[in-house]
């Protein structure tokens, strides 16, 4: 698999983005998206309702992303970790580029949403 140009080694997520099945990146967009209308991180039951899905399939997805090291809960409130946010910076930088949320939810944790703004 070939690096990005915008990125080197050490920038690469630790966790490949192939093991992010199309279901996961839904729930982890669906989290920026909510960060970027809300301002805060949602609770399960929010992203759910936002989504439109069940608690059960919302809590399934997520709890993937939580053994992946993406995500973590507190209190109820599900947070990206520090290998979550290396994850959508990667994906926020390209596949989700263009999406206004993402862009919106990565300047609200302190990153550009262009690779070349350097953050």
């Amino acid at each position: 698999m070939k690096t990005p140009a915008c990125y080197s080694l050490v920038e690469m997520p630790q966790v490949p983005l192939a093991s992010l099945t199309r279901e996961r990146q839904e729930i982890l967009k669906a989290l920026l998206g909510f960060l970027a209308r809300e301002g805060r991180f949602p609770r399960g039951q929010e992203l759910a309702q936002s989504m439109g899905l069940t608690p059960d399939s919302t809590w399934y997805r997520l709890r993937a992303l939580t053994r992946e090291g993406i995500v973590s809960r507190e209190r109820g409130v599900y947070t990206l970790t520090e290998r979550g946010l290396a994850v959508a910076k990667a994906l926020g930088s390209t596949v989700w580029k263009d999406d206004e949320e993402v862009g919106t939810a990565l300047r609200l944790l302190g990153y550009g949403s262009a690779p070349e703004d350097g953050r």
